[in-house]
């Protein structure tokens, strides 16, 4: 009975799916609707710079939901993004803020800028000897706030995205202007900079005017004299949603059935997946299975697990901590092998597909709100 009851615990710990990002998440809170343009660089090169401005447009909320319209440097896996984020609510007010999300939702944003239609925004973020300096500010008014995030710190972004994120709310406020744009990055391939960059599903009419391209020493420069982001091109694209994973969604499935059956194999599995993630369907027949199998023997293929468990956290900034780790790991384990290869797989194919900013998404949308009012709220 009292292993019955310890195993009831442990599953009843796996809902929270590895543990929410943030203890006051609420998975029914997610993006409603993304739309953006997204610059990749080629594999191996890094952006050094992303400077322009934007237009704020009439804020007309309707279903007291939130607007966030940014631009952004996405890093090169897809697991965080620096943006410059234009927020409003149906307080009828717009705050201008910045940071980095939303892998740690405990790194800070900067303060807000409140600010109003047809006013000009200036953002610039520029790395110099491993340093990002960024700023942003109101040219109407003349303020500024500079910023140097710790958390920008040996980060590598690949990715300019200029995006429009929706919750409960619809594309109501007109063409969105980004303007004088300048991005910068490494290398001598300049085919990136083009009047044809990544729209997600197809779901933005955009128009792109004032290109140009200069290669030097120093690399690639991208100037664009404006992006407009006019208006939907198609039904809105749904957000993910996070899904909790319980013991009772651990249905017969070939994942089940191999967790059950052959555990070791879906342990070297997951454990592949994180270790090659260009690789689709990496074996599970490889030294982490043969690890499981050994320490099996006597009872001790939970330290592996939990362990696992630990990294996966740590890599995709999932909330949870070592003692919900060790009672999954030990009272319900096969349960918890196909949770963690679920997530595993999932969050790695959305990566390798160039999934919306994970950043912005953070498992279901962005839910970290800066200080004061107009920050997010979800």
């Amino acid at each position: 009975m009292k292993s019955l009851l310890l195993s009831l615990v442990a599953c009843s710990l796996l809902s929270p799916i590895l543990g929410d990002q943030n203890p006051d998440f609420d998975s029914s809170q997610s993006a409603s609707a993304w739309y953006f343009v997204r610059f990749n660089l080629p594999a191996g090169e890094q952006l050094t710079g992303l400077t322009g401005e934007m237009v704020v447009p009439p804020l007309e909320p309707t279903n007291g939901g939130t607007y966030y319209i940014w631009p952004g440097l996405e890093t090169s896996s897809y697991d965080g993004i620096y943006q410059n984020v234009l927020s409003g609510t149906d307080s009828g007010t717009w705050a201008y803020f910045s940071g980095y999300c939303c892998t740690n939702p405990t790194l800070p944003w900067s303060d807000n800028l409140y600010v109003y239609e047809g006013q000009t925004l200036s953002y610039s973020n520029v790395l110099s000897e491993n340093t990002w300096t960024t700023s942003q500010g109101n040219e109407d008014t003349g303020e500024v706030d500079n910023n140097n995030f710790d958390a920008l710190v040996g980060k590598t972004f690949q990715s300019a995205v200029f995006a429009i994120e929706l919750y409960s709310e619809s594309w109501n406020f007109g063409p969105m202007t980004f303007q004088n744009i300048v991005i910068t990055g490494t290398g001598s391939d300049a085919s990136w900079c083009n009047e044809t960059p990544e729209n997600w599903q197809n779901g933005a009419d955009y128009t792109i005017s004032g290109l140009s391209t200069t290669v030097d020493d120093n690399g690639v420069t991208c100037n664009i004299g404006s992006i407009v982001l006019n208006q939907p091109a198609a039904p809105a694209v749904k957000a993910r949603t996070v899904t909790k994973t319980s013991s009772a969604t651990v249905t017969p499935t070939p994942t089940g059935c191999w967790a059950f059956w052959c555990p070791c194999v879906l342990y070297g599995k997951t454990k592949a997946r994180k270790s090659e993630p260009g690789n689709p369907d990496p074996s599970g027949c490889n030294g982490s299975c043969f690890a499981w199998c050994i320490l099996s023997s006597c009872g001790g293929q939970a330290i592996l697990q939990c362990i696992n468990r630990g990294d996966t956290r740590e890599k995709y900034g999932i909330d949870g901590n070592a003692c919900t780790d060790c009672l999954v790991s030990c009272c319900c384990n096969c349960c918890g092998l196909v949770q963690e290869e679920k997530e595993v797989k999932e969050r790695e194919e959305r990566a390798r597909m160039g999934a919306a900013p994970a950043g912005y998404q953070k498992v279901g949308g962005m839910n970290y709100q800066p200080g004061g009012p107009g920050g997010p709220v979800v």
